[in-house]
């Protein structure tokens, strides 16, 4: 009876000790993919922004009533935006040519990642001040350049 006791002590033990290990590495890959998510969000902005190399072709505007970010190109000889902004908590890409700028919605934009705000203003010539915040609630803070 007694080893019994002692084999069934330890099996409670072990499931305990593997239930626990379960637990914290859960956690540690959650924390692990928030941190992911957070880094390619701020990978991808900051890549958008500097793809915008001619002088004045990124502008911070105010798209139906959104801070967005507003990037001049130009794709087989049309003029068009791209936008980046916060819409419904999705970060949206919007390519549009210019003569149809007025036409589009926000809701019409590329879901990219999941953003509850970003707001965008120019900290100097040539720099932008990048502040938002994640779904899971981190806080970005960044000065992206405008050349790289």
């Amino acid at each position: 009876m007694f080893v019994l006791l002692v084999f069934a002590a330890f099996v409670l033990t072990a499931v305990m000790l593997i239930s626990m290990g379960t637990g914290e590495y859960r956690r540690i890959v959650a924390r692990m993919q928030d941190n992911n998510d957070l880094r390619i969000t701020t990978a991808y902005i900051t890549q958008k922004i500097r793809q915008g190399k001619d002088e004045g072709a990124i502008q911070v505007r105010d798209f139906h009533g959104i801070s967005s970010i507003c990037i001049a190109s130009e794709i087989s000889s049309t003029p068009c935006y791209t936008f980046l902004y916060v819409y419904e908590g999705k970060l949206m890409e919007l390519l549009t040519p210019v003569v149809y700028e007025d036409d589009v919605i926000p809701a019409s934009g590329q879901p990219l990642f999941d953003m509850e705000s970003l707001s965008f203003a120019e900290a100097a010539e040539g720099a932008l001040l990048i502040d938002g915040v994640t779904s899971e609630g981190e806080t970005i803070h960044s000065i992206v350049t405008t050349s790289p």
